[in-house]
C-alpha cells in the first residue's frame, strides 16, 4: 500500500466519523504521526503527513483572533513578492 492509499484510509476514517475539515488549518493527532489538512484559496484542502510526532507538555495561547491577525500578515508580505 503506497501513502496515498494510507491518506485515502485516513479521509475515509474522517467521514465514517462524521469529522469534517474547517477553514484554515486542522491538525489532527494519530497514534503514529499528525495529519495536518489546510483549505487554499480555492477551498481545496491541501494535506500535510508529519511522522515524526515530538509530544511537548506546552500551551501557545494562541486564539481565532491571533489566526486571523497572522493570516493578514502574512497575506500582504505575499503582495510584496509580486512585485
Amino acid at each position: 500500500m503506497d501513502v496515498m492509499d494510507k491518506v485515502n484510509l485516513f479521509l475515509e476514517e474522517l467521514d465514517k466519523r462524521g469529522m469534517s475539515v474547517q477553514a484554515g488549518q486542522t491538525a489532527i493527532v494519530c497514534n503514529d504521526g499528525v495529519v495536518i489538512l489546510s483549505t487554499n484559496e480555492d477551498n481545496n484542502v491541501d494535506i500535510m503527513v508529519v511522522n515524526n510526532k515530538v509530544e511537548m507538555d506546552y500551551t501557545l495561547g494562541i486564539t481565532d483572533e491571533d489566526v486571523a491577525q497572522f493570516k493578514t500578515v502574512g497575506e500582504i508580505m505575499e503582495g510584496f513578492g509580486d512585485e
